[in-house]
């Protein structure tokens, strides 16, 4: 099996229920970039919001039937994220309103 682990960036879009994809791009010789979403999904319950960077350390090639055939995407098993600059994570018991 292909594992695929690495840093990225999660794109979400919320229609039904969220869609999720990754950017691949590559420069052509004339200097101009061609741009690739790649969709992607996770396990049950996992929820990301838009533009997060994670780092992938489990990942692996699937598909799913699609509308118009067959699509590859990559299912996300394990991950991890950065907060950014001066935040910290919490437990959800700090929560007053969780």
């Amino acid at each position: 099996m292909i594992k695929q682990t690495g840093e990225t960036t999660i794109y979400r879009k919320d229609f039904d229920k969220p869609s999720y994809s990754i950017s691949i791009g590559k420069k052509k010789e004339d200097g101009n970039w061609i741009n690739v979403f790649i969709p992607v999904s996770f396990r049950k319950g996992v929820s990301v919001g838009n533009k997060t960077k994670v780092t992938i350390t489990d990942a692996w090639p699937s598909c799913y039937e699609g509308k118009n055939g067959n699509v590859l995407t990559i299912f996300i098993n394990e991950f991890d994220t950065e907060l950014p600059a001066g935040f910290e994570e919490i437990d959800d018991m700090d929560i007053p309103f969780a």
